[in-house]
Parts: structure tokens; C-alpha cells; sequence
């Protein structure tokens, strides 16, 4: 399996980085390939001595960010590139939940980076919506998961809008107002979930 939304390049530079005869110079060659299954992915890991490795299962993570990084470069994460980014997880093995446990502050720091973006013009727009669910699909995050990693953005967005709506009048009124019908809902729900350790304040 060799997702097609990204340059064809990715993976050959990445089987670069490693020796011919390692576990990560196989599994990106199957990539390039496309034939990258599941029965050759664990004959790969196992014949190197990597079975149950963490290190290599990190490793693994790390393609996976670097693939979304590079996706998000260009525009935002659509749902084409978070399907395709599911079947590279089902060609690597990671497992749901795996980036909440093993890599919370690189996710956090690719969910508010984009958040930021979305919330620069205080509006929150169908199709940047459906932008950020692909990317807690994309990460297997629970709806909590996701608003606890993303919170302070939401809290401060909150604070303002507040702000502004205290002193503003006229248009400059009506213009915060539909900022803060469009983002009220989703704001508030992020700022009523407890802060955590997954949240990184």
C-alpha cells in the first residue's frame, strides 16, 4: 500500500535514511511498492530481531507525522489524505490510540497549528470543520482527547471575543457577535473539559 495523495518520493527518502539490510529500509521499500501487508510486515520485523520493539514502533509513529506534516503543507487535511493515512497505520500496525499515548505533544502542536489558522478570522467554517475531524480521525482521537489537546486555543479564542464584544458597537458589534455564535458551541464544550495531563498546558 502506497498512499497516492502524497509525492511518490516520500517513502524512497525514507528507506534512504536506513542501512539496505535494516527492518525501516524494507518496510519503506514495500511502501514504494504498494505490497506492504500485513503477513510482510510482520516477516520484516521479525526476521531483523524488531518484534515488540518500541523503538522501531516510534519510529513507525514518526513516518506517520512526517506524511501528515507534509500533507498539511499544501492545504489542509482532507478526508481523501486521512483515508489514505488510515491505510498506511493498517500497513505499519499502529494501533488505535498509539499517537494519544506515545506522541501527545507532536499531535497537539499539528492540531493547534491548524486550529490557529481556522481561528485567525474568529469563524469556524464547514469545511474547516470537517479539516479537523479528519485530523482526529487521523489520529484515532475520542472528541475528548481531541478538546483536551486542543482547550487553551479554544479558551483563549473565547476570551477575545468576550473581550471585544465588551467594548465594540455598531458593525464592529454584529462581526463578533457572528464570531461568537460560530465558535460558542464547540468553545464551550472545550473549556468545560477538565484540564489533563494530555492536555499540555
Amino acid at each position: 500500500m502506497s498512499p497516492s495523495h502524497l509525492p511518490d518520493d516520500f517513502f524512497k527518502a525514507k528507506a534512504l535514511e536506513y542501512p539496505i539490510e535494516s527492518a525501516p529500509h524494507k518496510l519503506a521499500v514495500a511502501l514504494v511498492h504498494g505490497t506492504l501487508t500485513a503477513d510482510q510486515r510482520r516477516q520484516i520485523i521479525e526476521s531483523y530481531g524488531h518484534a515488540e520493539d518500541p523503538a522501531l514502533q516510534a519510529l513507525l509513529l514518526d513516518w506517520v507525522l512526517d506524511y501528515v506534516r507534509l500533507a498539511l503543507s499544501s492545504k489542509p487535511l482532507a478526508s481523501d489524505i486521512a483515508d489514505a493515512v488510515a491505510l498506511l497505520k493498517h500497513a505499519l500496525g499502529i494501533s488505535e490510540g498509539a499517537f494519544y499515548e506515545m506522541r501527545p505533544a507532536e499531535i497537539k502542536a499539528i492540531l493547534c497549528e491548524q486550529l490557529e489558522q481556522i481561528l485567525d478570522d474568529g469563524v469556524l467554517e464547514n469545511h474547516e470543520e470537517l479539516a479537523q475531524a479528519a485530523l482526529q480521525r487521523t489520529f484515532d482521537l475520542g472528541y475528548d482527547q481531541y478538546l483536551a489537546l486542543t482547550r487553551p486555543l479554544y479558551e483563549r479564542a473565547l476570551e477575545d471575543i468576550r473581550s471585544g464584544l465588551a467594548d465594540a458597537d455598531g458593525v464592529n458589534r454584529l462581526s463578533l457577535e457572528r464570531r461568537h455564535l460560530s465558535l460558542r458551541a464547540v468553545c464551550e464544550l472545550a473549556v468545560t473539559q477538565p484540564r489533563s495531563l494530555g492536555g499540555l498546558r
